[in-house]
């Protein structure tokens, strides 16, 4: 790990930059606030998360987030959709949730157990939740690839690209 607060946790893993996290084998984040979970996944660029095997999530976020006095300004607000009282789907796509509402889930990512069927660990979790307030991309499936702005790929070999777009 190179730079500053990055942790690169698994064999032949890399962090370069701010606050990037590599937990898996084989993987790299690098720019700003990257997190990448799977094997051999890239999170490259700001608030980015890549957590399928081989994933790759590039590009920039779309909200400009700022902390004073413990709040977070600019923060990005998905579409949520509830039913029986808990979060069942964020941007479109199913969820699997304890939260009630996008403020429970902010305030705690472990209600968030998976998207898209795919189970997301603590760290995933985390990395998701941020990736969505921020506007960065997130590539969940196996040898998915999100490149731009605020895009999700959410199944196995997926790609997407531009801006909030998503790949099912």
């Amino acid at each position: 790990a190179i730079g500053t607060e990055n942790t690169a946790s698994a064999q032949s893993s890399s962090a370069f930059g701010l606050s990037n996290k590599s937990t898996a084998n084989e993987s790299v984040a690098f720019g700003s606030k990257n997190t990448a979970t799977g094997t051999q996944s890239n999170a490259i660029g700001s608030n980015n998360t890549a957590v399928g095997q081989g994933a790759s999530a590039m590009g920039g976020n779309s909200a400009m987030i700022t902390s004073i006095f413990g709040m977070e300004l600019g923060v990005r607000t998905p579409s949520i959709e509830i039913s029986n009282g808990v979060v069942t789907k964020i941007d479109g796509i199913d969820v699997e949730s304890t939260a009630t509402n996008w403020n429970d889930l902010k305030s705690n990512p472990a209600k968030l157990t998976s998207i898209n069927g795919i189970a997301l660990d603590s760290q995933s979790q985390a990395s998701v939740i941020n990736s969505l307030k921020a506007g960065g991309n997130i590539a969940l499936g196996k040898s998915s690839n999100a490149v731009g702005t605020q895009n999700i790929a959410a199944a196995d070999n997926s790609s997407v690209f531009g801006v909030a777009s998503i790949a099912t």
